[in-house]
């Protein structure tokens, strides 16, 4: 990387031979710099970049871009440090009897601590038997939990760091939101863009089952980034929130390590979400277990969904919005195809009869042969999208053409 002369930039604008250059921010805004590489690091400046996401994060506030140099890579894991060396606990709003939990950490000595723990029933709490000063990954057997809350709070919806309460990891279910594991986008308004192309972009690998990252704040963009599951049955790579409106996620590129090693979901949408964009992104993974690529858990608002490019393995739908209707969703000019031979199915909107919005130009292609590749009802707009299931033959109109 180089330096600058200028490593704030110029305030008012500059002009170069005439032509005014629009600055990267406004003149509040501030530009942090993140480089795992770099020979200094510390405070986020060009020349001393930090060395984490999560640490550029941190120092961040509204309308603040975070720029990461290429060639940076991080792991995304479950990280909690607790005020004190005591016992943790799981507990769940419904049964989780039938799934273990691997609870992994280190003791008060700094000494390594791992323990397996059946799950409880509903509204149960079960307790590990040695205590833990830090906890660096929890592995749920079944993958079927969802994310895991780490932080202190004042409800029961975290972690308990007194001394006369057992910690308590709790794992929400059924769409519920808290915090964020893997790297936490709070702060409203961040820009975090990545530096560099093909193998230099830089890349985010997920080492801990529930290590999304998760957007909790607003108008948050994503770009040109590159996230990798490194474990078996990582839950997800993105986890919006309902607050993560207006969330721009551009040209960015998801990888499984393999078959076995591979995200179960790609992006997970909470129900209400609007304003969402996903565009120009690279969806590229193993034939593994994954349901679905892109998955809405209910309403939706004004979201666009275009000129990406899938070829993954999907049991239950590559774009799934199924749950509930969009409101003027708009999906167009991808290229989807999902190697699946149970599913079928590549783009799913919900039928019930209030969902709108637009689907054209999309190239969907499965070889499941009794099933078709596109659930658009006549809620919505379709023109030019094009289905086959079968390889080295073109795709057919789906729905088919109107007769005016």
């Amino acid at each position: 990387m180089y330096s600058s002369n200028y490593p704030e930039g110029f305030s008012d604008g500059v002009s170069i031979l005439n032509m005014p250059i629009q600055p990267l921010v406004g003149p509040v805004e501030k530009v942090l710099w993140v480089d795992v590489n770099a020979a200094k690091g510390g405070d986020g400046t060009y020349v001393r970049p930090y060395a984490t996401v999560a640490a550029a994060i941190a120092a961040a506030k509204t309308g603040d871009t975070i720029m990461i140099a290429a060639g940076h890579t991080e792991n995304l894991t479950v990280v909690a440090t607790l005020a004190t060396e005591c016992v943790v606990g799981i507990t769940s709003d419904q049964n989780d009897s039938g799934d273990t939990f691997t609870i992994t950490g280190t003791n008060g000595r700094g000494q390594p601590v791992s323990e397996a723990r059946v799950g409880p029933a509903s509204s149960g709490t079960v307790y590990t038997t040695q205590k833990f000063k830090t906890v660096t990954s929890v592995y749920v057997g079944s993958a079927t939990s969802g994310n895991i809350t780490i932080g202190t709070v004042a409800d029961p919806d975290g972690i308990c760091t007194t001394a006369a309460t057992p910690s308590t990891l709790y794992i929400p279910m059924n769409g519920a939101y808290v915090t964020a594991v893997g790297f936490n986008v709070s702060t409203a308004g961040l820009t975090i863009k990545g530096m560099g192309e093909n193998q230099r972009i830089p890349t985010f690998t997920t080492t801990a089952q529930l290590s999304a990252v998760m957007i909790t704040a607003a108008n948050t963009t994503l770009q040109n980034l590159k996230f990798v599951s490194n474990i078996t049955d990582c839950a997800n790579a993105i986890d919006l929130s309902a607050a993560a409106d207006g969330t721009v996620i551009r040209n960015c590129v998801f990888r499984d390590s393999s078959a076995a090693l591979d995200f179960l979901q790609h992006i997970d949408i909470a129900t209400t979400v609007t304003d969402l964009i996903i565009e120009g992104c690279d969806f590229t993974t193993a034939a593994g277990g994954m349901t679905e690529s892109v998955d809405f858990a209910g309403t939706s608002s004004y979201c666009i969904i275009r000129n990406n490019f899938w070829h993954v393995d999907c049991s239950a739908g590559v774009i799934d919005h199924l749950a509930d209707d969009p409101l003027d969703i708009a999906i167009y000019g991808n290229r989807i195809i999902n190697i699946d031979t149970g599913a079928g199915l590549v783009l799913g909107l919900d039928s019930s009869g209030d969902g709108t919005g637009l689907v054209y130009d999309n190239y969907c292609l499965s070889p499941k042969t009794d099933a078709e590749p596109i659930a658009v009802t006549a809620d919505y707009y379709t023109s030019e999208n094009y289905a086959s299931n079968t390889i080295n033959v073109s795709g057919v109109l789906e729905p088919g053409a109107d007769t005016i």
